[in-house]
């Protein structure tokens, strides 16, 4: 088993386009195979984008390959590659934004394939015969478990809190509005994320009120994104008890009234 870092540098047929993320030989060949080995006279800019698709989609001014007009974190030049619209975030019309979309089948969204500097057009990237979601990183989690993007939104009574994990690049960012909720607590609940296997929402939301040690009256809203392009969105009103007497008296009332 290789390590996903021997992967980006080692597997790959030439060295990436570090702002692109994808490799020369790739786009090449995808220019080739579409246009004949004039190569040269097909992409005046040697952006590796045939000059013919640029056009289709009027794409113009420096540095094109690298551009990402529908924000759909996939630059042109995997739009390309992957025979996509750049202009359209959702290319099929599939409800699912091309980013999340898992074009070679090896449980990594195109966007996450982009970040990590592997292949998304081919299922395994260093040619290990382990498929690039099925490589583990350092502590031994696969990449098609791991989290991408965590954020949480908490308010209670007293105050409110404010939390966001971003993995990208091999690196994790941690933002924390306060004290209350650290960055090891944050690391710890994606870590209780990445260790179960399809969580639901309702397990989700057992675990943040677990290891917070939630309790009374609360608002809770939460976004998770893993690298495999599955995302979870969910929110929770919880009223302790004293609450939840005042609103049933309130209702009682409303009923005598009538």
């Amino acid at each position: 088993m290789i390590n996903m870092k021997k992967a980006w540098s080692v597997g790959l047929a030439a060295t990436l386009l570090l702002s692109q993320g994808m490799t020369v030989a790739n786009a090449k060949g995808h220019s080739e195979k579409s246009h004949g080995n004039k190569t040269q006279a097909h992409d005046k800019n040697k952006n590796k984008i045939a000059d013919k698709w640029e056009k289709k989609y009027k794409l113009t001014g420096k540095n094109i390959a690298s551009q990402d007009k529908d924000k759909d974190g996939l630059p042109n030049i995997v739009e390309y590659q992957l025979h996509l619209n750049p202009l359209s975030a959702d290319t099929d019309k599939n409800h699912v934004n091309d980013g999340l979309e898992d074009a070679d089948g090896d449980k990594l969204s195109n966007r996450a394939e982009v970040e990590l500097r592997t292949d998304p057009s081919n299922p395994d990237s260093d040619h290990d015969k382990i498929k690039d979601g099925a490589e583990v990183d350092k502590h031994g989690v696969e990449y098609s478990k791991k989290v991408r993007e965590f954020e949480l939104e908490i308010e209670t009574d007293d105050d409110d809190f404010e939390a966001e994990y971003e993995y990208k690049k091999g690196y994790a960012k941690i933002k924390v509005s306060k004290k209350f909720i650290s960055k090891a607590t944050v690391e710890a609940l994606v870590k209780k994320f990445e260790a179960a296997t399809e969580l639901t929402e309702e397990e989700m939301q057992s675990i943040i009120e677990t290891e917070l040690h939630l309790e009374g009256s609360y608002d809770m809203e939460a976004e998770v994104e893993f690298l495999n392009g599955k995302e979870v969105e969910f929110e929770k009103q919880s009223l302790d008890h004293d609450d939840s007497q005042a609103d049933d008296d309130d209702n009682q009332n409303d009923e005598d009234e009538d």
